[in-house]
């Protein structure tokens, strides 16, 4: 039996939904083309009057049977997999090295910008859409669905959508979502105490950060009053420029670093929690010295890979 490649993976249910649901134009060529050739085997077995007619029909019932029964039995796992995908499929990694951006297309046709040194992790069910920022920074434009809510995780929190744009960005310190266009929902990870039951809306313009603190032996969950920002600059990492609105000293160096061919390093740690006010381009090292009144606060090493 000459079965079709079929690698869709996690992405199986998207695509097969699209297929049949009337948009199979707005489908990856690879995928459509998988998606089509699987589809077209199945509907082979509907029609087991052209296998030869030349074959005793003692003989050939049981091998139409069997293959019908195996088409039949595919098309379950096709369907099965389609309204309800396994559990134990974690999803796809999407990554950047250090100093590189990278632009996906999702299967929902959403899209996701990674700043350098980020990491994401894909996942769609037919209720929801679900990503997991583990790294970095990541810009997420959001195609529309009310049916399938796209969900931001961080290890601080959730970011809930169901079609906007918003970039999410990672620290020591917690989280930070800014909305550039829709409304997003904002809510903390379980494990932070009572304050788990805490959410926050933010609109376009606004910026929130949030997270899992300690006190003491004591995690405590925070979500931050929203701020008013300008979306273009929150985002100009992705046209290669940072802009920095206060944040503590040794964020911006491990933001810089990720972008730098050289590397920062914080020589004076009482200037940890200095608040950096600038503009940068990426990999301008230089400047980023030029802020410190210290000369021997920082210093910038020899070149990285």
């Amino acid at each position: 039996m000459n079965i079709p490649r079929f690698g869709l993976g996690a992405r199986a249910a998207s695509v097969f939904d699209r297929l049949l649901g009337g948009a199979p134009e707005t489908l990856h060529p690879d995928d459509r083309r998988q998606a089509e050739e699987f589809w077209a085997w199945l509907g082979g077995f509907e029609a087991p009057h052209l296998a030869e007619e030349a074959e005793p029909a003692p003989r050939r019932w049981p091998r139409i049977g069997m293959a019908v029964a195996a088409g039949f039995a595919l098309l379950l796992a096709v369907a099965a997999y389609w309204v309800q995908p396994p559990q134990s499929v974690d999803g796809i990694s999407y990554a950047t090295a250090h100093s590189e951006r990278r632009s996906l297309r999702l299967p929902d046709g959403s899209a996701v910008s990674l700043g350098a040194e980020s990491q994401v992790v894909v996942r769609f069910t037919r209720d929801e859409r679900r990503i997991r920022l583990v790294a970095g920074e990541a810009l997420f434009d959001v195609a529309h669905n009310p049916r399938r809510p796209l969900i931001v995780e961080t290890p601080q929190g959730e970011v809930r959508a169901l079609g906007t744009s918003f970039d999410v960005r990672l620290s020591r310190d917690g989280a930070r979502v800014t909305v550039v266009e829709g409304i997003v929902r904002i809510s903390l990870a379980s494990g932070a105490g009572a304050d788990r039951r805490i959410s926050r809306t933010a609109r376009a313009g606004e910026q929130v950060r949030f997270g899992i603190g300690r006190e003491l032996a004591t995690e405590i969950g925070f979500i931050e009053e929203a701020m008013r920002v300008d979306p273009a600059q929150a985002t100009a990492w992705t046209r290669g420029v940072l802009h920095f609105r206060g944040e503590p000293l040794d964020e911006v160096i491990a933001v810089v670093n990720r972008y730098s061919r050289e590397k920062v390093i914080l020589t004076d740690r009482s200037l940890a929690r200095m608040p950096v006010y600038a503009v940068l381009h990426e990999g301008d090292t230089a400047a980023l010295v030029e802020l410190i009144e210290n000369p021997d606060g920082i210093a910038v090493a020899g070149r990285t890979r």
